[in-house]
């Protein structure tokens, strides 16, 4: 059954472009979600001794499936300190004993593994340091004078060592167990001993919209690192095509110097020396479909290409198989790497996706009306220019990297996104097709008129 699992989470990991401990130990946090609801409808104002055992079950699983038989160090760490604690609490030598005892082995730890992952059994540990040698110090504030202790240490002092069950509760308590957050002995106690809120009888409790809340926002900061993976590859995209624009634009200087861009006048009288213009800028700039990005870039070798390989491609009949082919020359003519053929094969995807999202708009008035709406241009304007830029940025990844093995590891750390996008898009043209455009048939009045009947006249009168 382990190896089941661990076939399936690795699984997983690929398919998401992750690694298998952080999808781990992002799984056991939103695992807590239901398990506070368990909590909350059945050990909730149950005995203290009872919600201990519940949070050690629960954490010493969520610890084994993270970290497997490394779970015990969370046990070992809690059994030393309890010992120090039930033979010298309250006194400096319990903080000397507590202190290093719980920081060598945490250090001990970082140095056996070399930090090796990010995430291992040395994450909760870290956390229980400081729960561990915060639970000795407020043993021995304790001991003082309450005048000499600050409204700080009165919050969390605590007269006597807790029991080996409430300590490995505090340690494995879901809720805190793998990143925190942090919280006193004292908090937890009155916690499972019903003392720290009065016992609830709403449902759902209070606790509910704010702790849902909390999930949302964490979501959106989560969501917010896998957007900027997207971002990245946007901003990235726009470098690589800077790269040859600005070298094109540089040879097209000198050729303008020579004076064989010289292209005539204009209808003003103005010379023109745009003979041999690779770039056009304007378009390029100001565009926001994928079409204005290939027409205006390269713009001479695009040129060439429709001129003596696609235009004299017009015998096979097809349009789509001219522009396949061409691609395929203009991929082989570039070298043999199969990064080449993935981004011209990719363009072509793009390329032919957005004709038929062209297309599909004006069939589906609210959509139509929707893209056409004066008081969301800007914005519409902004987000077509960067869903264009990044897919440029997608197809270029495969350009730039070449190698199968190099171009593959980063579309997996982008989740495939267009490759799923685009090749499933022929699937959802068909959906959207049958979905939409035929209400628009129907809402306009094309469908073919009925002949009245003697129910419709019953009905009218």
């Amino acid at each position: 059954m382990a190896s089941k699992e661990e076939g399936l989470m690795q699984t997983l990991a690929v398919t998401l472009g992750s690694s298998e401990s952080p999808l781990r130990f992002i799984l056991s946090q939103l695992l807590g979600y239901p398990l506070a609801a368990f909590y909350r409808r059945f050990v909730y104002g149950q005995t203290a001794n009872i919600q201990h055992i519940f949070f050690i079950i629960t954490g010493l699983w969520i610890a084994s499936f993270n970290f497997g038989f490394s779970a015990l160090h969370t046990v070992i760490n809690v059994l030393g300190v309890y010992i120090i604690l039930q033979t010298c609490a309250g006194t400096r030598l319990s903080l000397w004993l507590a202190i290093i005892f719980n920081n060598v082995y945490l250090i001990s730890g970082y140095y056996i593994l070399d930090n090796y992952e990010d995430i291992c059994w040395t994450t909760p540990l870290c956390v229980l340091t400081l729960k561990l040698t915060g639970l000795t110090f407020d043993l021995y504030d304790a001991q003082k004078k309450e005048e000499k202790l600050s409204a700080e240490q009165k919050a969390t002092i605590i007269k006597e060592p807790p029991s080996f069950l409430a300590m490995l509760g505090h340690a494995f308590f879901f809720g805190g167990f793998l990143a925190g957050p942090q919280f006193s002995m004292k908090r937890y106690l009155s916690f499972t001993s019903g003392t720290l809120q009065e016992k609830e009888s709403k449902d759902p409790p209070d606790s509910v919209i704010p702790g849902l809340k909390r999930l949302g926002l964490g979501v959106v900061y989560i969501f917010s690192v896998w957007l900027a993976k997207f971002f990245y590859i946007t901003l990235w995209g726009r470098v690589i095509l800077n790269k040859y624009i600005g070298s094109w634009l540089i040879a097209e200087g000198t050729c303008i110097l020579v004076g064989i861009s010289y292209n005539g006048k204009d209808i003003n009288g103005n010379i023109e020396w745009n003979g041999v213009c690779n770039v056009q800028l304007r378009k390029l700039e100001e565009g926001y479909r994928l079409r204005d990005y290939i027409q205006s870039f390269n713009y001479n070798t695009n040129q060439w290409m429709a001129k003596y390989v696609f235009k004299r491609l017009r015998f096979l009949g097809n349009k789509f198989i001219s522009q396949a082919v061409t691609l395929f020359y203009l991929a082989m003519w570039h070298g043999t790497r199969s990064g080449y053929y993935m981004n011209f094969a990719l363009e072509f995807i793009m390329i032919n996706c957005e004709n038929q999202v062209i297309g599909l708009v004006p069939k589906i008035p609210a959509l139509e009306k929707f893209n056409n709406t004066s008081i969301l241009q800007p914005v519409l304007y902004i987000f077509k220019k960067l869903v264009t830029t990044f897919c440029m940025g997608y197809a270029l990844l495969s350009f730039v990297l070449l190698n199968f093995t190099d171009y593959m590891k980063v579309y997996s750390q982008l989740y495939f996104v267009g490759h799923v996008f685009f090749l499933a898009w022929p699937l959802l043209n068909i959906l959207i097709t049958s979905v939409f455009v035929r209400r628009k048939s129907s809402s306009n009045g094309h469908l073919p008129e009925k002949k009245d009947s003697g129910v419709e006249k019953v009905k009218e009168e």
